[in-house]
């Protein structure tokens, strides 16, 4: 879940400092044939319309009801050390055959990731939900168009840390990224439609 941190005064010093650093603007990068493929499965179309409705998901249950508010984006085991709320991935949001996903980029090793952007490669990073949609609707409309319909992703978060995806369902890559743990026995997750750890995963 998003755990919420009551020092306002930690909160916008942590912010501010941390907001300081600037590696430049980071791009989408879409991935290709044959260097890559381990985000495709040709046995699977991957339907980009599948991508709207996942991107939508992710509007509702995460960037609408979280707006703005800055979270500091980590992975399973890494303590938060900047005083705001946290959030841990990896997060899935799933309609058919196309994933959005939020993950951090020190999962991946060298040569995972196409067209990779300078980074930190911070255990955490802070990012708002708001962002990260816009993040994914810049991936969508660079790699996920009738005519390229590819997967892609994009390094967020001040230091670049964070990863956005959009992976079609049953590539490798998707299938090797596993969920963070869930700490809530309510919150279930729908094969091939909705949230997958649908803000879960925090034990800050």
């Amino acid at each position: 879940m998003v755990t919420p941190n009551a020092t306002s005064s930690v909160n916008e010093s942590a912010i501010s400092a941390f907001s300081s650093i600037n590696l430049g603007k980071p791009v989408p990068n879409c991935a290709t044939l044959p260097n890559y493929a381990e985000w495709f499965q040709p046995s699977e179309k991957f339907d980009n319309g599948d991508c709207t409705k996942a991107l939508q998901l992710f509007l509702t249950d995460y960037a609408l009801d979280h707006g703005g508010t800055k979270y500091e984006f980590l992975a399973s085991g890494v303590t938060p050390v900047h005083g705001i709320p946290t959030q841990r991935v990896p997060l899935k949001v799933a309609y058919g055959t196309c994933f959005v996903v939020i993950a951090m980029r020190n999962m991946f090793v060298k040569g995972d990731l196409p067209g990779e952007t300078p980074s930190r490669s911070a255990g955490s990073d802070i990012s708002s939900f708001r962002e990260l949609y816009q993040n994914a609707m810049d991936i969508y409309a660079k790699c996920s168009e009738p005519q390229i319909n590819e997967p892609g992703w994009y390094p967020a978060g001040d230091l670049n840390s964070i990863a956005v995806f959009l992976w079609q369902a049953a590539s490798e890559i998707n299938q090797r990224i596993q969920t963070a743990p869930q700490t809530s026995p309510s919150l279930t997750s729908t094969p091939g439609y909705g949230s997958v750890g649908d803000i879960v995963g925090d034990t800050a």
